[in-house]
């Protein structure tokens, strides 16, 4: 951890801040995916199903916002909240994964990445 990221035999070492999304307001949330034409009861129906804990797919809010014309991050700064864990977490990348960071992917054998900066 001390010692920053590094890449190792087509593997990346990182250490991160574990965090989890949490929707900040599902009834919102809801509202804002029917567009506006939802009854009650239907937004009722929904919020049941889903739950109060529902954290949307981030690549599926993501095309919704971009179709509606929204920018996506300014989606998922108004509907999700990143609760951060106390603890960092060992993050293994395979680079050669198809959904490996261009970060990683563009890191250089024996490369390490000083992250304490």
């Amino acid at each position: 951890m001390n010692n920053g990221t590094f890449k190792l035999n087509g593997t990346v070492f990182h250490v991160a801040p574990g965090y989890k999304y949490k929707t900040q307001d599902v009834i919102s949330f809801v509202n804002w995916l029917l567009d506006g034409v939802g009854n009650a009861n239907l937004v009722s129906d929904l919020l049941a199903v889903l739950g109060g804990s529902f954290v949307p797919k981030l690549r599926g809010l993501d095309a919704v916002a971009q179709r509606r014309g929204m920018n996506p991050q300014t989606a998922r700064d108004t509907f999700l909240e990143k609760v951060f864990d106390e603890n960092p977490k060992l993050v293994v990348i395979n680079t050669d994964s198809a959904s490996a960071p261009k970060w990683a992917e563009n890191m250089k054998e024996g490369e390490r990445l000083d992250t304490t900066k």
